[in-house]
């Protein structure tokens, strides 16, 4: 009797931590979350890979101060806010196409795309980013800043996903941090 392994390893791959939390002041790039297995009867292997573009870092402020700071760290950098949750204090940014910069720096800076023959595809390809930002009560008036961001380029007519370098994630914390006097 085969036991079920694809729902096992699915819900494995759910609760696995792709989001790191960073000590205060630091910024650490994703990981990639990898589940492999192989059943005793070895006529089925899976693998499950995903890149978690989630990036955390932690500030000495409280949520309620920092959060229309955060919306002016978002419009000094170009990033126009799409929808906003105030209540739960997370902003979004989808930037449709984009193929020059973020904040006068190329955006190759901030995305490992697949490589092309030319190098890094977000360097010259239409690059779509989508960046969401929430603020989160942490321990005694301190906050995490949590951010997914979400990149994708067009190759040969299909959308390939790419990494966070997690410049872009610093920048925002940094700004932010510098914004409400922490720095």
């Amino acid at each position: 009797m085969r036991q079920p392994v694809v729902p096992c390893l699915l819900l494995v791959a759910a609760c696995a931590s792709g989001g790191q939390t960073a000590a205060p002041g630091t910024i650490e790039p994703p990981r990639p979350v990898e589940v492999s297995t192989s059943p005793d009867d070895a006529s089925v292997s899976l693998s499950i890979r995903r890149e978690a573009n989630i990036v955390t870092a932690t500030l000495a402020a409280p949520g309620d101060r920092l959060w229309p700071m955060l919306v002016m760290v978002f419009d000094e950098l170009g990033l126009p806010v799409t929808s906003t949750d105030a209540a739960n204090r997370v902003l979004q940014s989808a930037t449709g196409k984009r193929t020059t910069s973020i904040a006068g720096q190329r955006i190759a800076r901030f995305f490992e795309c697949p490589a092309t023959g030319y190098g890094n595809s977000a360097q010259g390809q239409d690059t779509y980013i989508t960046l969401q930002a929430q603020l989160l009560p942490r321990g005694e008036g301190g906050t995490e800043l949590r951010m997914q961001t979400q990149a994708n380029v067009v190759l040969n007519g299909a959308a390939v996903g790419c990494r966070t370098t997690a410049r872009l994630e610093q920048r925002i914390a940094e700004d932010l941090a510098r914004k409400a006097g922490l720095q």
